[in-house]
């Protein structure tokens, strides 16, 4: 997860800035609400919020379940391209599915509803971000001409 200066992070999950809560920080749950979790990340004592986009068609619960479940992924046992963009917090060429997600979160289920779909779409520091996949693997990453703000030729994200 990406929580912006003011510890809020939002379920459309944007790349934009630095700092990355890393997969599997212990957090204790605060508040859960119809649109919002609050929680503290207990090594750090820092607070979040979790923020339900309004174009999110999944319920709250299931925003839950999936980042803050009961189970870590075993990243050591993942692919190599997997471990490389989960420690940068970004997806690459040659990453699996399970490791794009573990690297960058859930994409936004209003521009991908579905896991299966041939590309993943993200919002990146300069813009929308496709995430394109032959199969289960990462075949390219590149930002969208033209999109939220984006400014420049087509790039490939690394």
């Amino acid at each position: 997860l990406r929580p912006n200066a003011r510890g809020v992070i939002s379920s459309i999950n944007g790349w934009r800035g630095t700092t990355i809560l890393p997969v599997c920080t212990p957090v204790r749950i605060e508040r859960i609400s119809e649109r919002e979790v609050r929680f503290v990340a207990t090594g750090t004592n820092r607070r979040y919020r979790y923020i339900l986009h309004r174009s999110s068609g999944l319920p709250i619960e299931e925003h839950v379940n999936r980042y803050f479940g009961g189970s870590c992924p075993n990243v050591q046992a993942l692919p190599q391209a997997d471990q490389q963009g989960i420690q940068t917090g970004r997806p690459m060429p040659g990453m699996t599915r399970q490791g794009v997600i573990i690297a960058a979160g859930y994409p936004p289920d209003h521009v991908t509803p579905t896991l299966d779909a041939p590309t993943y779409t993200y919002w990146g520091d300069s813009g929308q971000v496709q995430v394109s996949f032959n199969g289960n693997v990462v075949t390219n990453v590149a930002a969208v001409p033209g999109r939220a703000g984006y400014r420049g030729p087509r790039v490939i994200v690394r």
